[in-house]
């Protein structure tokens, strides 16, 4: 096995392949780009890697680049799109080629954040002393002037406003001197460029509930401090409706969990909803943010009793477009208790 660059490994590789299987003959083997598809079209996403590994390896070998010591720089490098182009003899050869607009970061409208941007500081990613992955891809960990944030990148301008607009409007809720557990807004970054975002308070050693699920957590977490969680989740979540706001897209990756007092935080309030979590027909509402939170409950309770196994990622990721339909699920008749 080619043990593999930390530039590759850095590296989110989109493989695009457009080419429909052949009519199957009982004397033609399959092609790699047919063995692919009919893979992917079962669903079978863990087997799709198999037939395309071996091709792959020199593709991220001549790729492979001294680490960027520089955020932006880094940022261009996180991304590389390549169309398979099959040849004679089943091989493969890999062309540039843009990333499909689908999956493309949508450019923000500064003009349409005129009143986001109001005494709101902004700074260059230049300025970026020193980095690190949180969430490859979305949230980073960074330096700037001596003090530490999370830069979390936008990806479209509506969402963008609508998370300044939570943030500032949490900053003023409080409730018996305590405030909400919730980033602060430092600043905006990035202006100008594809990697536009905003800079918040960093949550010192975090992890996201998510996280914590397919870790291997045997023992470390109790149900006492799941019942903790839930009760500072649910806290936070009435808190919000009692001051006319919602929360959006409730889900556990969006609970994170600091590393020092192993409190909960709720965080990302660009809205939306994920499919499981929250039902698309009361997205954006109180009820939505109930439906989500009982999900929460459960999920809580399932963490304290079962150990859940771990999860393995790829640098790879493989696109074939076709859309799916969100599962529904059942909306709670009440507030959830606070009972786990």
């Amino acid at each position: 096995m080619v043990r593999l660059p930390a530039s590759v490994r850095d590296t989110e590789y989109l493989i695009r392949f457009d080419k429909s299987p052949g009519p199957a003959f009982w004397n033609r083997k399959p092609s790699v780009v047919d063995q692919c598809i009919n893979v992917y079209m079962q669903q079978s996403s863990a087997k799709l890697l198999s037939p395309l590994i071996l091709h792959c390896e020199p593709l991220f070998l001549s790729t492979s680049v001294a680490p960027p010591q520089d955020l932006e720089s880094y940022l261009m490098r996180s991304r590389l799109c390549f169309q398979l182009i099959p040849q004679r003899n089943d091989t493969l050869t890999f062309e540039p080629c843009p990333i499909p607009r689908m999956l493309a970061r949508e450019e923000v409208d500064w003009d349409a954040m005129e009143d986001e941007m109001r005494d709101t500081p902004v700074f260059r990613l230049s300025e970026v002393e020193r980095f690190r992955d949180v969430e490859r891809g979305k949230v980073y960990e960074v330096d700037i002037r001596g003090a530490t944030f999370a830069y979390k990148m936008t990806h479209r301008t509506e969402s963008l406003q609508r998370e300044i607009s939570m943030l500032r409007k949490m900053e003023q809720c409080s409730e018996g001197g305590r405030s909400l557990r919730v980033p602060k807004l430092e600043g905006v970054i990035g202006i100008g460029t594809q990697y536009a975002g905003i800079l918040m308070t960093y949550i010192p050693s975090p992890a996201s509930l998510a996280d914590l699920m397919t870790a291997d957590n045997d023992g470390e977490v109790s149900i006492a401090e799941s019942q903790k969680w839930y009760d500072q989740i649910a806290d936070a979540v009435h808190a919000l409706h009692r001051n006319g706001l919602v929360w959006g897209d409730v889900k556990a990756a969006n609970v994170v969990i600091d590393g020092v007092h192993r409190d909960a935080w709720l965080v990302d309030f660009e809205g939306g909803t994920t499919p499981g979590w929250v039902d698309d027909s009361i997205s954006g509402t109180e009820a939505g943010d109930l439906q989500g939170l009982s999900k929460i409950r459960k999920f809580l309770r399932d963490m304290g009793r079962i150990q859940i196994g771990n999860l393995v990622v790829t640098s790879v990721h493989i696109h074939y477009f076709r859309s799916e339909n969100p599962e529904s699920t059942p909306l709670p008749s009440e507030y959830p208790t606070a009972e786990v």
